[in-house]
């Protein structure tokens, strides 16, 4: 409330009301600056709530990296039981690669009748060389095929009772992969000495073939 001066001490009403704004003015500014601090402490306030609720948010992120990082520690293995593991592992890898007699006589009758074939096909084109590019084609295909068949016959694993056989015949696929780089390198360059070598270890890898079949059969089942 403002304190209004008596009248007995101003010397006229000019005074009084003078007096009056003055006081009023002073009231004023007072409000101001009680308004700005209330305004300052109110920010104040809510920069305050805002960190903390940050604190209480990185806190709960920092517990749940804790929980996964314990969710992700591996369970510990002694060295007796990876040792079990790995013998375990080996015997059935033993098991898939060993083949039975029986699929092992198969598959190297099949083996043995498919490479004659192709060898006799390679000596015949070695006949008819031209050198011109169907012949060449003709001799890649004729190639191909017996590398492929010899990368068949490195990968069995043959029953122990039948590795003399194997034997025999792994003889015979080496002479085989030889010929193969000999034709196809005389049909590139065009030189017939080279293919004349090749047909060679052909028909030496032919005789090998043919003592593992009949090696095959005499062992019958």
């Amino acid at each position: 409330m403002i304190d209004l001066p008596e009248i007995g001490d101003c010397k006229d009403e000019a005074q009084v009301l003078e007096s009056y704004q003055k006081d009023e003015e002073e009231w004023e500014i007072k409000g101001i600056y009680k308004n700005l601090h209330v305004r300052k402490y109110s920010w104040l306030m809510v920069i305050l709530v805002l960190v903390m609720a940050g604190g209480l948010v990185a806190g709960c992120l920092g517990n749940q990296e804790v929980d996964n990082d314990h969710e992700e520690i591996p369970t510990p293995v002694n060295d007796e039981e990876e040792e079990e593991i790995d013998e375990e592992e080996e015997i059935v890898d033993e098991d898939e690669e060993t083949m039975s007699e029986r699929d092992y006589f198969y598959d190297m009758i099949d083996f043995t009748e498919e490479a004659n074939d192709i060898q006799s096909k390679l000596v015949d084109l070695s006949r008819k060389a031209d050198f011109s590019e169907e012949w060449k084609d003709e001799v890649m295909k004729a190639t191909s095929r017996l590398k492929e068949l010899i990368s068949d016959v490195e990968e069995i694993t043959p029953p122990s009772e039948m590795e003399e056989i194997h034997e025999e015949y792994l003889a015979g696929v080496e002479k085989y992969k030889e010929a193969v780089d000999y034709y196809r390198g005389g049909a590139e360059r065009e030189k017939e000495d080279a293919i004349k070598d090749a047909v060679k270890l052909l028909r030496e890898g032919e005789e090998h073939l043919n003592r593992g079949y009949t090696m095959l059969y005499e062992y019958g089942f």
